[in-house]
């Protein structure tokens, strides 16, 4: 069984066993971030999950933002 993989602007076509079950998993479409600067604020001071940066390390610390996409 062959299956295509994006990479980069292209793609990777892969051969799988006939006995391995897959799946194909597709990211929810959520609309675009209307204000990059509001959101960011917002997701600082409410995160999913945890509580805001602020609450849960040292002023003296650093923080690195990672921020994903669909490639």
């Amino acid at each position: 069984m062959f299956f295509k993989l994006k990479y980069g602007r292209g793609e990777v076509r892969v051969e799988f066993p006939h006995s391995v079950e897959m799946e194909v998993v597709e990211p929810a479409l959520l609309p675009a971030v209307g204000d990059v600067h509001d959101a960011l604020l917002s997701a600082l001071e409410d995160p999913i999950g945890s509580p805001p940066l602020r609450k849960i390390m040292p002023s003296s610390g650093e923080v690195a933002i990672v921020v994903s996409d669909k490639t």
